[in-house]
C-alpha cells in the first residue's frame, strides 16, 4: 500500500512539474516570441507614422496617409490590422494653424502560440502606437527683397532669433521693390511674360497660403530662375500669413526685367533693376518702369511674427528659421 502511496505521489509531483516546465517552456518560447513580434510591429508603426506624416506634408490628404500607413505596416508585419489614425489638427499642408502636426497610428496583430495551447492559451495579441510631426511651409507666392534679407541673420542655436522688418508698399514704384509670383509658370524664359499677361488672382494666393494649391521647393527648379511678376495690390489679407512658417521666393531686383509702361512701352533690362535714378526720367517721359520678370535667387525660410499696416505700407515682422532637411522643404520626424 505505502509503495502505491509513493507511486501516486510521485505521479503528482511529476504532472506538477510538467506543468510549470510546460508553462517555463511556453514563457521561453510563445513568450520570445511575442517580444521579437512586438519588435517588429514597433518599427511598423514608426515606419507607418513616417509614411502618414510625408503624406500629408505633401497636401495628399488624409486618405492617401491611411493608405500609405497600411501598405507600410503591413508590409513590415503582414498580419498588422489598423485600430486608428488621428490627425492633429488635420493632415493638411497649409499652416494656418501654427506649430508642427501630428499623425498617431495604432495597430494590432494576432500571435499564434506554440506550446501555450496545451495549457489552455491559443494566441494573443499585440498592439503598438507611433507619432510622427510633419510640417511643409508652403512656397508663398510673395517675394522679400535680397537687399534687407542681408541684414536678417540666421537663427543661432542657443539665442534668440533676430527680428527683422520688410516693408510691402502699396506703390508697386517705391523700394523696396516686391511683387506676387505665378509660380505657375516657374522657369519661363525671360520676356515670355507682359505686363497684361502676369496677373495672379487673389482667390490663388488665398489657396496656396491655405494649402489647397501647394508648391514645395522641388516644384520650383533650377535656382536660379526667373518667374513671372504681378504687382501684388490685389493682396491685402496679411493676417493670413502670422504664425505662419513659409518659404519665401528672394528677388535680386537689379537683375529683374521690366517694361517701361507709357506711350513707348519697351522692354529692356534695367541696369538698377528700375529703383533708381531712371524712374524720375522715366515719369518725366509719362512711363514707369515696372519688373515682370523677377530674378528668383533663392528661397528663405521665415517665420511671420507681426503684419502691421502703416500708412500705405504694410510691414511684416519676421525671423528666419534654420532649416536641415530634404530639398523638398518637408520635415518628418518620429516623436514616439
Amino acid at each position: 500500500m505505502r509503495q502505491e502511496q509513493e507511486r501516486g505521489a510521485v505521479a503528482v509531483m511529476v504532472a506538477l512539474s510538467l506543468v510549470v516546465l510546460l508553462g517555463m517552456l511556453a514563457l521561453v518560447i510563445d513568450f520570445g516570441r511575442a517580444v521579437g513580434v512586438r519588435r517588429e510591429m514597433v518599427n511598423a508603426a514608426d515606419a507607418a507614422a513616417l509614411a502618414a506624416a510625408q503624406r500629408c506634408a505633401l497636401n495628399q490628404g488624409a486618405a492617401a496617409a491611411t493608405a500609405a500607413a497600411n501598405e507600410t505596416a503591413t508590409t513590415n508585419v503582414p498580419g498588422a490590422g489598423l485600430v486608428g489614425i488621428v490627425f492633429d489638427p488635420s493632415c493638411r499642408a497649409g499652416l494656418t494653424v501654427s506649430g508642427p502636426k501630428t499623425v498617431t497610428v495604432t495597430y494590432t496583430t494576432t500571435v499564434d502560440y506554440f506550446v501555450a495551447p496545451i495549457l489552455g492559451f491559443d494566441s494573443g495579441t499585440v498592439t503598438t502606437s507611433a507619432t510622427a510631426t510633419w510640417a511643409a511651409p508652403g512656397v508663398v507666392p510673395i517675394t522679400v527683397n535680397s537687399l534687407p534679407l542681408q541684414l536678417c541673420p540666421e537663427a543661432v542655436e542657443g539665442e534668440d532669433p533676430v527680428e527683422c522688418t520688410f516693408s510691402y508698399p502699396k506703390d508697386e514704384y517705391e523700394n523696396p521693390r516686391w511683387g506676387i509670383l505665378d509660380l505657375s509658370r516657374w522657369g519661363e524664359p525671360p520676356g515670355s511674360a507682359t505686363g497684361s499677361e502676369c496677373r495672379v488672382p487673389a482667390s490663388e494666393i488665398r489657396d496656396i497660403i491655405d494649402g489647397d494649391i501647394t508648391y514645395t521647393l522641388s516644384d520650383l527648379r533650377p535656382l536660379p530662375g526667373y518667374d513671372c511678376m504681378d504687382n501684388g495690390l490685389q493682396f491685402t489679407n496679411w493676417d493670413s500669413l502670422v504664425g505662419g512658417t513659409w518659404w519665401f521666393p528672394v528677388v535680386d531686383v537689379a537683375r529683374s526685367r521690366g517694361v517701361v509702361e507709357g506711350p513707348n512701352r519697351l522692354r529692356r533690362q534695367w541696369p538698377d533693376g528700375c529703383t533708381g535714378a531712371d524712374i524720375p526720367t522715366l515719369q518725366q517721359q509719362g512711363g514707369d518702369c515696372r519688373i515682370t520678370d523677377a530674378y528668383v535667387l533663392e528661397f528663405v525660410r521665415m517665420k511671420v511674427l507681426r503684419a502691421v499696416n502703416q500708412g500705405s505700407t504694410v510691414v511684416l515682422t519676421m525671423v528666419r528659421v534654420p532649416f536641415r532637411g530634404s530639398s523638398t522643404g518637408i520635415e518628418v520626424r518620429l516623436v514616439k
